[in-house]
């Protein structure tokens, strides 16, 4: 759908738009002389329509105005980006054109064009999405307010205000409130909209997309409980379930499901199955109860027979033969109204019905089949995130089932992949043969089944369902195929024309041709026949006699796990406190958020001095007196106070220096660790460059010294983000055996860290074991110290009778009698260090025994279990494992009482869920810490379909948007302060700690007479951006650029490691690598001059990280694409260091209005310009001065141009050190 923009340019919607005396009402003419084509909508949206025609909006011509602006509004949800903020800089007008927009879709005179009808009531939808915007929330708020009930049937509004006395004091209040009003006029119109439309769509059919749009609007009402409270009943009580004609079942049946969602409407709590049923047995009672009485003849059968019965046949029989008036009786006995025999069937059949949350779970298919890959979904059929959860199980519900369509979607893609590659055919006698080739594919030779298992009790399929599968993989690749685990999954198709059949599969066994297991030898790579056994348990709900493979599929390995992300998420349901009290209301999006507990709380290093926290807490001090650090803070009053301690002397053989934060924290970065330190939730907003990192681990450091006896939880989306805190946190004063890193990213650990050791579970077990020996023998030398005779050091258990019989005694009577330390012999040369010291060094000892006494009597899998369960304090693990392998840890007994959660704001919403139900006792998680950034990039989710519904939606952005308190990061340390002006208007303006004035920071980049430059990339031998493939988009002369600007560098003496090249685009990413790979690493000559540089990669993948130098290549250059993504382009800006290169089209971005500010920021001269005679870390000139000789400076115009004078420098280079 996107324009070039040379297309944008001579677009007639542009002149119109660029007039002096532009009218909305002249734009509507002609995109309604093109019939509102969605090209025409989407050209005026990309050419910035909205924000140049709101401001000109015109009351007096309120219904062509309200439509082109209603219809901007959406192409804009359309593209995922910010839709009001517009209107909330010029507000006044917002009431009149939302009003507007209802009488055009169902007021006195609604818009005789359908297509637009359905476009501003798909309009409306959007803006029910957004109700945490004030402007929205006070005009779509009045269509559900309790004002709706005065349009709905009034004996169903009795029987809801009956017995309800906080319901009814309610109602009589907005009513008093309302003949009190002087906008009744307003109100009636708003509140009735809902009623009215309601009627318009049960009075005759309609356009089919008209009345899908409709249930849309309905089930954007019903899925949030401020707009459901009132709302609800209206719809139930016009029987919209049961009376609409012609619309998608799908999404009939969703709305059927919110709108008898199990819940109470009007205090929000979900109700259990047994509350449920009782009320549905008090109107049945009801019903049978009237019949027997009233109706003994007619309803002879209905009024005895049991409630299942009620839906048969037969008793529908007996309904048929009541008049109007009777069954109007019936039905609001039921709680409804109406006359029609249709709606009284639905009541019965709705109020008999299990409306069990467990039935929906099931229906999920967790493994795909043929049919589930093919399914046609689209963006009204699927569960959209919200900004408020109905309860923790709707959320669940919505995610499992766009978590399943995401990950089926990537199924599917493989499942193609591999039909397109094998390329079956027909032979003669019928069958089919396979002919082409895949390495993730082999032909079934032979198929049997061993055996099927009874239904498991209560259940309907098969226990499982066991078959042996043949195969030849003489042709692929035996390691990978021999690798697969039992419990991996692998595919078993059907091929014909295509696919016709597909069933997963979970591995059980894997046997060579002599039947040997090589799933338990480890020395399959050793087998030279190719014929393999798969025993697998195929998926047992899609089990069936006809089924037939001829084909074994497998996935790479790192896509095979996606089974139990979807059984965690499935069996998060049955969890009955799925997350504690205290968060659960404020995670649904509606609960009050709790104080923070006050207690004292034990800041460690945190400050240096007592100033520092003055200065951090303002107005909570009365009393400012100097104190000297480390203190603890005690909250429990209203003003708090220091309590100064002497740290524990921990030993002459432990510098305290080497462990200690070397940090000078600012106020913001004080009051953030505070808050997480203290229990409740604590969300941290840091921007690029603002130390994320460094405020997590001291709080991680001080939760881990204030609470020695808790645990606490650490993960992050990825392997690189949680290894950087990871690193900084094994540094510090943490004892080694109490951290635990779980995962495959544990051996991406830096040595310096690791010293060898591994901070796996199995690695912490060896490393304690390791450490036992040298333990033991300090134990041998301390008894030779004091003469005591005997194997003390010959295991814990010794060494433990030791301690207790000899060392013990002498020290507790050194403590009563006094005199000279009993173990001064032991200490040698450091006999002079303290006492206390030296006591703590020795207890130690004997600590660390006691704690390692259980694991030397343990082996393989019970002594990592025991690191995990026993012994650890800081567990880390990325959001992925967690749900891997959540239902293993819970069976452990894992407990953990803090969650700290690093770039928050890259993870889906059940991914952060997940990581908090690792343990049976939720309600043990005494913290929360979030601690990300919603202005860098969202969590990646392939599928746009399921993207449209807001699964890429994180619990971090959510929370900022329903306006949760935070602690935003405001200093950065990172960046030049002309690299961080980029990007720091986002935040409100960010300040440059001091010193990014001083030291590197304050010299120019040699060579470059600006730190920063945009360097406009014109066409390249005449093209700019290309699609190579589909989906692939490359640029030529960016590459080439790109690539001879670095080399540039690194001939003036940039190290290569200190440079990294950034690209918006995966296929141009590789266009990079293959350039600069030929350019710069063909030859030994070529290596020794250039190299490659640190990383070449993705802005996506770079998050997260920094490098000193970085060049950017933005690649489009005929439309914005996905630059337009303001906080994409905020993380491609904010990693450079000390100086940025920004390769793109300046005109084309510069017209884009998410990026207007970013693009001020970079203006100035868009050539390269280049200052001669300058090698790197000359430090002669300062940033943003011009070198004292004029004639030094020149600009380099083009790709040719810089291609030439690299070329010029690398044969003067290769000319000085005999190169040539």
């Amino acid at each position: 759908m996107a324009l070039s923009t040379d297309l944008l340019k001579i677009s007639p919607l542009a002149a119109l738009l660029n007039k002096d005396n532009v009218s909305i009402n002249s734009v509507y003419q002609f995109i309604e002389k093109n019939g509102f084509n969605d090209r025409d909508l989407h050209t005026l949206e990309s050419l910035n329509g909205l924000e140049k025609l709101w401001p000109v909006y015109n009351k007096k011509q309120a219904n062509t105005n309200a439509i082109v602006v209603a219809l901007l509004v959406l192409a804009k949800a359309n593209d995922g980006f910010d839709l009001w903020t517009v209107f909330e800089k010029s507000p006044e007008n917002f009431g009149h054109f939302y009003k507007t927009v209802l009488n055009l879709v169902a007021g006195d005179k609604p818009t005789r064009i359908q297509k637009v009808r359905t476009k501003l009531l798909r309009f409306l939808t959007v803006s029910f999405q957004w109700l945490d915007s004030q402007l929205v929330r006070s005009e779509a708020g009045a269509l559900v307010s309790v004002y709706t009930w005065m349009h709905m049937d009034e004996k169903v509004r009795e029987n809801l205000l009956k017995g309800n006395k906080r319901l009814g004091k309610l109602w009589r209040g907005a009513m008093k409130a309302y003949d009190k009003g002087d906008k009744k006029e307003d109100i009636d119109k708003q509140s009735s909209f809902l009623s009215t439309l309601t009627d318009i769509m049960l009075q005759k059919e309609h356009d089919t997309e008209f009345v899908d749009t409709y249930l849309c609007f309905l089930i954007s009402i019903v899925s949030q409980i401020p707009s459901r409270r009132f709302a609800n009943s209206v719809i139930k009580s016009k029987n919209v379930c049961s009376l609409l004609k012609k619309c998608n079942a799908d999404l009939l049946k969703t709305l059927d499901f919110y709108v008898h969602f199990p819940m109470d409407d009007f205090s929000g709590e979900e109700l259990t199955p047994l509350q449920v049923r009782k009320l549905q047995t008090q109107y049945l009672e009801k019903f049978q109860l009237y019949a027997f009485e009233n109706l003994p003849e007619k309803l002879r059968l209905a009024s005895l027979c049991n409630f299942a019965s009620l839906t048969k046949d037969e008793v529908k029989k007996e309904l048929s033969n009541l008049s109007k008036a009777e069954i109007e009786s019936l039905l609001n006995l039921l709680g409804s109204s109406g006359k029609k025999l249709v709606t009284l069937n639905y009541q019965l059949a709705s109020l008999t019905s299990n409306r069990n949350l467990n039935a929906e779970f099931d229906a999920i298919d967790l493994l795909p089949t043929e049919k589930s890959l093919n399914s046609q979904y689209s963006e009204l059929t699927l569960p959209r995130l919200t900004l408020q959860y109905l309860s923790m199980n709707d959320f669940i519900l919505k995610s499992l089932r766009l978590q399943q369509v995401e990950i089926f979607h990537q199924i599917n893609s493989d499942v193609e992949n591999v039909v397109n590659r094998l390329k079956t055919r027909k032979r003669n006698d019928a069958g089919e043969e396979i002919t082409g080739f895949s390495k993730y594919a082999t032909k079934i030779l032979n198929e049997a089944v061993l055996h099927v298992a009874p239904p498991f009790v209560g259940e309907s399929n098969p226990g499982y369902c066991r078959v042996e599968i043949t195969v030849d993989i003489y042709r692929q690749d035996k390691r990978e195929w021999d690798s697969l685990k039992p419990g991996d999954v692998v595919f078993l198709l059907k091929l014909g024309t295509g696919l016709e059949q597909l069933r997963g599969a979970f591995v059980h066994d894997i046997l060579d041709s002599d039947n040997k297991s090589i799933v338990q030898w480890s020395g399959y790579n050793e087998i030279e026949s190719s014929q393999r056994k798969f025993i697998l348990d195929v998926d047992p709900a899609h089990w069936g006699d006809v089924f037939q493979a001829n084909v074994l599929m497998r996935r790479k390995s790192k896509e095979a796990a996606f089974y139990p992300t979807l059984k965690t998420i499935h069996g998060l349901h049955k969890i009955r406190s799925i997350l504690p009290e205290w968060i659960s209301g404020v995670f649904l999006g509606y609960g009050e958020i709790p104080e923070q507990p006050t207690g004292v709380v034990d800041l460690l290093d945190t400050f240096q001095t007592s100033k520092q926290v003055y200065e951090a807490f303002p107005e909570k001090f009365e009393c400012t007196e100097e104190a000297s650090a480390p203190f603890k803070l005690d909250t429990s009053d209203d003003k708090w106070s220091l309590i100064p301690y002497t740290p524990v002397d921990k030993g002459p053989y432990f510098v305290q220096e080497d462990h200690s934060n070397k940090l000078k924290f600012t106020q913001a970065q004080g009051q953030a660790i505070v808050s997480g330190t203290l229990p409740g939730l604590t969300v941290i907003v840091g921007p690029p460059g603002t130390g994320k990192t460094d405020v997590a681990t001291q709080i991680i450091l001080n939760l881990y010294h204030s609470h020695p006896s808790e645990v606490t939880l650490v993960i992050a989306h990825s392997n690189q983000a949680l290894n950087h805190l990871f690193e900084k946190i094994a540094l510090l004063d943490v004892n080694q055996k109490h951290l635990l890193r779980l995962g495959h990213g544990e051996d991406m650990i830096r040595e310096e860290v690791s010293k060898g050791g591994s901070f796996s579970k199995v690695g912490r077990a060896e490393n304690l074991l390791e450490g036992r020996a040298t333990l033991l023998r300090e134990v041998d030398s301390l008894a030779e110290s004091i003469g005591a005779e005997g194997a003390h050091g010959d295991s814990c258990e010794t060494a433990h009778h030791f301690f207790r019989v000899f060392v013990l005694p002498k020290y507790q009577k050194w403590q009563k009698e006094g005199g000279k330390f009993p173990f001064d012999e032991f200490f040698k040369d450091k006999k002079d260090h303290s006492d206390a010291g030296k006591w703590y060094h020795i207890d130690r000892i004997f600590t660390d025994l006691a704690d390692i006494r259980p694991v030397e009597h343990m082996s393989g899998k019970a002594q990592s279990d025991y690191m995990l369960v026993k012994e650890a304090k800081v567990v880390a693990m990325t959001a992925k494992y967690a749900s891997m392998h959540h239902d293993s840890l819970v069976r452990l007994g894992f407990r953990y009482s803090s969650l700290v959660a690093e770039e928050a704001a890259q993870l889906t919403e059940i991914e952060l869920v997940i990581p908090m139900t690792l343990q049976k006792e939720t309600d043990a998680l005494k913290r929360v810490v979030l601690i990300g950034d919603h202005k860098q990039n969202a969590p990646i989710v392939t599928n746009e379909l399921v993207r449209k519904c807001n699964f890429d939606q994180s619990t971090f952005g959510r929370f900022i948007r329903l306006g949760m308190p935070t602690f935003l990061l405001d200093s950065q340390g990172r960046a030049k302060p002309s690299i961080s002006d980029i990007y720091g208007w986002r935040y409100g303006g960010l300040k440059n700690l001091p010193h990014t004035k001083e030291g590197v920071y304050q010299y120019a980049n040699s060579g470059f007479l600006h730190d920063v430059q945009f360097i406009n990339v014109d066409d390249y031998e005449g093209q700019g951006e290309t699609e190579v493939a589909p989906h692939v988009i490359q640029n030529l002369g960016e590459a080439e650029y790109a690539i001879a600007l670095y080399q540039y560098m690194r001939l003036l003496g940039y190290p290569a490691d200190k440079i990294t090249i950034l690209t918006m685009y995966n296929g141009q990413k590789a266009l990079l690598q293959e350039i600069c790979s030929r350019r710069c690493a063909s030859t030994k000559g070529d290596r020794e001059i250039f190299g490659m540089p640190r990383v070449i990669t993705t802005v996506d993948q770079y998050q997260g990280e920094q490098n000193d130098y970085v060049i950017v290549s933005l690649v489009r250059t005929k439309h914005v694409g996905y630059l337009r993504d303001v906080r994409r382009m905020t993380v491609a800006v904010s990693r450079a260091r000390l100086g940025l290169y920004v390769l793109g089209r300046y005109d084309m971005l510069a017209q884009c209005v998410e990026l207007e500010e970013m693009m001020k920021k970079l203006g100035g001269s868009h050539n390269l310009e280049a200052v001669m005679g300058e090698m790197y870390e000359q430090k002669e000139r300062l940033s943003g001065d011009k070198p004292k000789d004029a004639a030094a400076s020149v600009t380099l115009t083009g790709v040719v141009h810089l291609g030439q004078y690299v070329e010029q420098m690398t044969q003067q280079y290769k000319s000085r050190h005999g190169l040539v």
